[in-house]
């Protein structure tokens, strides 16, 4: 009798798990309309890299920088914003580190969710960390972003699989892009 309640329990997670996921790409669009674009000031956190088992090797409980985002219409997706353009701040880290950031991190926008007003994307990120455990660090980190509010949520469901054994995985946790950004696709 516990077996059946646990499969059940456990198909009714997957099912939920399958619904989320399998609902992002409602519109895979080529063209973007971006506003206002310009300077931005962004700060997030925690920013957390995962080791090869997923294990937390390193972990900033903030971080902050700026960057900059395209404006218009008909933009493609790729590259319409920067981050970290001139300067990285974090704070309240630990681990095994130390990290270092390189600058000019590209957003590519990838599809857009016109019911949520969501936007889904990802972040080349150049980051290398210092620990026995990494051999590096996975680039892509990818991103929900809320049109509504201006929150940027990276890995919104845990951190992306590693492509390499040793190879570490990151996060930059709830992200908020002022002033606020607008990111649709038709």
């Amino acid at each position: 009798m516990m077996n059946r309640k646990f499969t059940v329990f456990v198909i009714g997670l997957i099912t939920m798990a399958s619904a989320l996921l399998g609902a992002v790409p409602a519109s895979a669009a080529g063209t973007w309309t971006i506003a206002p674009g310009g300077q931005v000031m962004i700060a997030g956190g925690p920013l957390t890299i995962y080791g090869p088992t997923g294990a937390i090797v390193y972990r900033c409980s903030s971080w902050g920088t700026d960057g900059q985002f395209q404006a218009g219409t008909g933009l493609p997706g790729a590259g319409v914003g920067t981050i970290m353009r001139s300067h990285f701040s974090y704070g309240n880290c630990s681990g095994q580190g130390p990290i270092s950031v390189q600058p000019n991190w590209s957003v590519n926008a990838d599809s857009y969710r016109s019911d949520w007003n969501w936007t889904f994307g990802t972040i080349n990120a150049r980051v290398s960390i210092f620990s026995p455990l990494c051999a590096g660090i996975s680039p892509v980190v990818p991103f929900v972003y809320n049109n509504a509010t201006g929150e940027l949520w990276s890995n919104r469901f845990g951190p992306v699989a590693a492509t390499s054994a040793n190879e570490c995985t990151a996060t930059l946790g709830r992200v908020v892009i002022s002033p606020r950004q607008t990111m649709i696709s038709p």
